[in-house]
């Protein structure tokens, strides 16, 4: 039954997740790291205590307090593909020597250890293991024999996973709809997307004095960044004021360096690398506008994150970006892999100032009431009461 909170605590919460904030050596942090930290921060706001299971490479557990959330480092060896594997066996022995503590476990998906409890299950799922699709420019022979190695061994695993949650919430229809078709368990799929930090993502309050579009993630086939330089010849020779900025690392980072040299666009096409979040807020703020060429996404982070800083936003239409990128209101959406018409929408908003303002405070106002970590967290914790009532 749910808790009456009469100790000062609602619920104990053990989430298990891959990576976890801050950044450490040796491990790379996404978007399931910044998901966690911010739910776990909002659910302790709320009355709830989190404890955090996520990788590390001590020998044994290690334990760190960090802003009221304690951190469990947990042995981790990157022996891939069996990585998981191993690190499966450190996550359960600590598990079980806790267990009685928890009120409830919630798995972030992908890559979290199987938990064999009877404690209530909820796994929130950001992406599925999936082959690479037939072009991918940016997977050598080997990676990819890797990466089908890897499949194989860990299907068995994410099935098991979903399989045994009480509760499977996605942070995008376009997740749900392929662990519909990967795997069923449709009657216990609940879409939560994905969350914004609106307290840190802000808009800048003085005048911008930059003219520069902004893009940020990882530097893959699938982000659609060869679009993007095509996109960006079209551009720069209507409005030769303007640049682009590229945020981020990823393995087709040669192939793009090289494609932007090529096209003689090495002063129009910036490559800054791997920002930090407090230098990825001033990007977001002092640019004209931030542009998502993708292919393929499911609820990117890096769109709310513009929208909350009051920027407008060109993207191709693809997963769940028109949920927030509203056609003529907060951006506009184009077709993908069609870099031409994302010029066109692009030098549109480049001319027109009033109109980037409007999109930009409609994006604002569009993340504040709807994809606050406060509004997020309470969806989240209407799931614990429903799986702790069954």
């Amino acid at each position: 039954m749910w808790p009456n909170g009469s100790e000062g605590v609602l619920l104990h919460i053990c989430m298990i997740t891959s990576e976890f904030p801050p950044q450490r050596k040796g491990l790379k942090l996404g978007g399931v790291g910044y998901h966690s930290f911010n739910l776990c921060n909002e659910l302790i706001k709320k009355g709830h205590r989190v404890t955090v299971f996520t990788r590390g490479f001590h020998k044994e557990p290690h334990l760190e307090c960090m802003k009221k959330i304690d951190v469990y480092r947990i042995t981790y060896f990157p022996l891939y593909p069996f990585n998981i594997k191993f690190h499966q066996i450190f996550v359960d022995k600590l598990f079980r020597s806790m267990e009685s503590d928890f009120d409830l476990v919630h798995l972030q998906v992908p890559l979290p250890p199987l938990i064999d409890t009877s404690l209530p299950i909820v796994a929130t799922v950001h992406s599925l293991i999936r082959k690479p699709p037939p072009k991918m420019l940016d997977i050598d022979l080997m990676r990819r024999i890797a990466y089908e190695v890897f499949s194989v061994l860990n299907y068995p695993l994410e099935f098991e996973i979903l399989r045994n949650a009480d509760l499977i919430t996605c942070v995008s229809s376009t997740v749900a709809r392929e662990i519909s078709d990967s795997y069923g368990f449709d009657s216990k799929i609940k879409v939560i997307d994905n969350g914004v930090d609106t307290n840190f993502f802000v808009p800048k309050k003085s005048n911008k004095n930059f003219s520069y579009i902004l893009w940020s993630g990882r530097i893959i086939y699938a982000k659609g960044l060869l679009d993007l330089v095509e996109c960006a010849k079209y551009v720069c020779k209507e409005d030769s004021s303007t640049s682009f900025i590229l945020a981020g690392t990823g393995p087709l980072m040669g192939h793009l360096k090289k494609l932007i040299s090529n096209s003689g666009l090495e002063k129009k096409v910036i490559l800054v690398g791997q920002l930090d979040r407090e230098s990825l807020l001033r990007y977001y703020q002092n640019s004209t506008l931030f542009v998502l060429p993708s292919h393929h996404e499911s609820f990117p982070n890096v769109v709310l994150e513009a929208m909350a800083c009051g920027i407008p936003t060109v993207a191709t239409d693809v997963g769940d970006v028109h949920k927030v990128v509203k056609d003529g209101k907060t951006g506009f959406l184009v077709s993908a892999k069609d870099p031409k018409a994302l010029g066109q929408r692009i030098i549109e908003l480049l001319n027109d100032e009033a109109l980037r303002k409007r999109m930009g405070e409609a994006s604002r106002r569009l993340v504040e009431n709807y994809y606050s970590w406060d509004s997020i967290s309470n969806k989240v914790i209407a799931c614990y009461k429903l799986v702790m009532n069954q």
